[in-house]
């Protein structure tokens, strides 16, 4: 598996400079009302944290936990947030810290696993942002926790090199998940991107089409993975009854098309690809009858909920905003024998992307992310059959 940099156009790199220095509200444009098969709560509008997006969150101990974020309209304290809370149902949230050791921080991810010693909540990577110095990084550090208090770093940043085996380099809006193979329990890390420390971001943004694995967080092997294509701001989840991976959508720049002939990095790249291993990827799609505008969204969500694999709200993968296109609005699914239908044209909350999305008591939880009408969200939903 090759990984190769790739050089975006100057003004996607404006863009991201632009979204971490303002904030940014868009007009409404008409939204569809929800017409599909789950039925949807919003349990809180104002949560007790600031609203923000590119946060992560987990369920762990029966309860839900939500981790740093981003909010560029937050000019009373930090742009960048370092704060852990929790929640039994969603609605009364529990301030842990302000600040915790790993600094504000966007992009980063988290999953619920046990190295052998109790499950613990981990966070790996991200962009990170000291408020005090100003000075500001991509990562790949990885922090332990047991109660969301005291956190233990357990992989300090490093700058492998760029072809390493055994070190994935710093990046956000990558992927993680826990898979069970053979008796043993692994971290899978799944694309993302990053800028070169040092590199000015209108040169470019490296994307990854890389996988990695790791039994206790701290030493990493990278997979001989099959190319489903550079992204970033995807989303994947797993079947827990086959222990299979599914990826889907995303962002990813520009590429070489000399190279590929293709108008994507790689042919069905939009796809919903999926693994039993994270080496062997297979894309999956009903391109005769599923309509194929849905599967282009970036900083959106899906899930595996009640034997279908859900795909939610983000935003156009060709667009700085979601609005430009309803297509990103609509709720599909897929079930176990690959029939894909539209759960619903619309959403049951304001559009929105960066929100995170988690499985908890026999439910979806969304927390957050970035709305049309009011940037930033604290809003709290959960869906259920």
């Amino acid at each position: 598996m090759i990984i190769k940099k790739y050089s975006i156009p100057f003004v996607l790199g404006m863009v991201f400079l632009i979204q971490s220095c303002s904030k940014l509200i868009y007009p409404i444009y008409p939204i569809p009302d929800y017409t599909g098969s789950l039925v949807w709560e919003e349990v809180k509008h104002e949560s007790e944290w600031p609203g923000r997006w590119d946060h992560a969150a987990v369920s762990y101990q029966n309860k839900l936990w939500i981790m740093g974020g981003y909010n560029p309209g937050n000019t009373k304290s930090d742009s960048y947030l370092e704060d852990v809370w929790n929640s039994v149902e969603g609605e009364n949230w529990h301030l842990l810290t302000e600040s915790a050791p790993w600094k504000g921080r966007r992009g980063h991810a988290a999953v619920v696993f046990d190295d052998g010693s109790g499950e613990s909540i981990y966070l790996l990577g991200g962009f990170s942002v000291d408020e005090e110095t100003g000075y500001r990084q991509y990562i790949n550090d990885v922090w332990k926790t047991s109660d969301g208090i005291i956190w233990k770093k357990i992989k300090p940043n490093t700058t492998p090199e760029f072809d390493s085996k055994s070190d994935w380099s710093p990046r956000f809006n990558h992927r993680c998940e826990v898979l069970y193979q053979e008796g043993e329990s692994y971290i899978y890390l799944i694309a993302g991107a990053s800028i070169e420390q040092g590199t000015p971001a209108y040169l470019g943004m490296t994307y990854f089409n890389d996988v990695w694995r790791s039994d206790n967080g701290i030493d990493w092997e990278k997979l001989d993975t099959q190319d489903f294509g550079i992204r970033a701001e995807h989303s994947t989840t797993v079947d827990m009854l086959n222990g299979k991976i599914y990826m889907q959508g995303g962002t990813y720049g520009s590429w070489d098309a000399n190279e590929t002939h293709l108008d994507k990095p790689v042919y069905q790249w939009q796809e919903l690809w999926s693994s039993m291993d994270g080496t062997h990827w297979e894309a999956e799609n009903d391109d005769g009858e599923f309509p194929q505008s849905y599967l282009y969204r970036t900083q959106h969500q899906i899930v595996h909920y009640e034997g279908y694999i859900w795909g939610f709200p983000g935003k156009n993968s060709s667009s700085v905003h979601y609005s430009k296109n309803p297509d990103t609005y609509a709720i599909w699914k897929v079930d176990n024998k690959g029939n894909w239908t539209v759960d619903s044209k619309g959403p049951p909350f304001m559009p929105l992307y960066g929100y995170a999305l988690v499985r908890h008591d026999n439910r979806i939880f969304m927390l957050g992310g970035h709305t049309t009408d009011r940037g930033p969200s604290n809003e709290v939903w959960f869906g259920k059959f």
